[in-house]
């Protein structure tokens, strides 16, 4: 599975990704499910998805609502990853060519069942994702975008 660039970028410029998801619990929010999205790029370089509208996260709790993540209930399957337009009633691009989808085992499928409204996603190269993260928040190395998720 890779990154496709072409749809933002206007060259197609693939990077391969891993996706993982977890969940994970911040207050005052509570339990959100993350999906987390780590670009296996050579050590020392830096991922730069500004090219892909990907913001930086100004508050952990910010999200989004134009961001959507598609899952296929019956085929428990991440199928799609979009940006929606500004009144939300059409995709403004999609960002991620999943193909056939990305399987959800068991574990992970009864994590989405029990997240369905919000799915926050990031930090990007094993950034941290607890104590660490207000730190790395006010160093300006968490990126990640959040998204609605809309389970068929």
């Amino acid at each position: 599975m890779a990154i496709d660039r072409s749809r933002t970028a206007g060259t197609r410029q693939e990077i391969p990704f891993g996706l993982v998801l977890s969940r994970s619990h911040i207050e005052p929010a509570g339990w959100l499910l993350k999906l987390s999205l780590e670009p296996r790029t050579p050590v020392g370089e830096l991922d730069d998805l500004s090219g892909l509208g990907w913001p930086v996260w100004k508050d952990i709790l910010e999200r989004d609502p134009r961001w959507v993540v598609s899952i296929d209930g019956s085929a428990r399957r991440v199928m799609r990853i979009v940006r929606l337009d500004e009144a939300q009633t059409a995709v403004q691009n999609e960002l991620f060519d999943l193909g056939a989808g990305i399987p959800l085992d068991d574990r992970l499928w009864s994590t989405v069942e029990g997240q369905r409204p919000v799915i926050l996603c990031g930090p990007l190269r094993g950034e941290p994702t607890t104590e660490a993260m207000a730190a790395a928040k006010a160093a300006g190395t968490l990126r990640g975008i959040a998204a609605r998720c809309l389970i068929s």
